[in-house]
């Protein structure tokens, strides 16, 4: 089965890069996940503020296309 998830990249000024997924959400359609990164981008940045502060200098977020099977 298709899905799609947010992930968050997180560039830091020493140059790393994290990716992180957001779990708590799946969506049948990019569409819908667009929409709920539009609606939600500060919900979805603010753990990350928080955690890493000024270390971070950059993010962007993505819609990405998972597959899970099914039993």
């Amino acid at each position: 089965m298709w899905f799609w998830v947010v992930t968050v990249v997180l560039t830091f000024s020493n140059g790393d890069h994290h990716i992180r997924e957001y779990k708590l959400e799946t969506f049948n359609e990019i569409a819908e996940c667009r929409q709920f990164v539009d609606d939600n981008k500060v919900l979805l940045l603010l753990p990350h503020l928080l955690e890493y502060g000024e270390k971070m200098t950059s993010f962007e977020f993505n819609c990405e296309k998972r597959f899970e099977e099914t039993v």
